[in-house]
């Protein structure tokens, strides 16, 4: 089995196309399923996106959550995404 490489231009794209992934108990499996991960690490540590020091989830407040969320819905698609956004933040 050969595996691609995928680089950060992959990852930060602004390819207007979504990517889609598929959901099993609330986790990304699939072809696209590194992607998905390596795009979540990318909003999270991206300061103008996701607020530093903050000690929980919980503190972080909706505005900012709507915004991370923005950036994963720019990216990927699936169907009832919106029913896994609790388990992805």
């Amino acid at each position: 089995m050969k595996h691609s490489q995928t680089t950060e231009k992959d990852v930060g794209s602004s390819n207007p196309t979504n990517l889609k992934v598929t959901f099993y108990n609330n986790r990304t499996v699939g072809a696209n399923n590194n992607l998905f991960s390596r795009h979540l690490g990318k909003i999270v540590r991206d300061h103008n996106i996701c607020p530093l020091g903050v000690p929980s989830w919980h503190d972080i407040n909706q505005e900012k959550l709507n915004h991370m969320w923005a950036a994963v819905e720019h990216k990927f698609l699936s169907v009832h995404m919106n029913d896994h956004r609790d388990h992805i933040f």
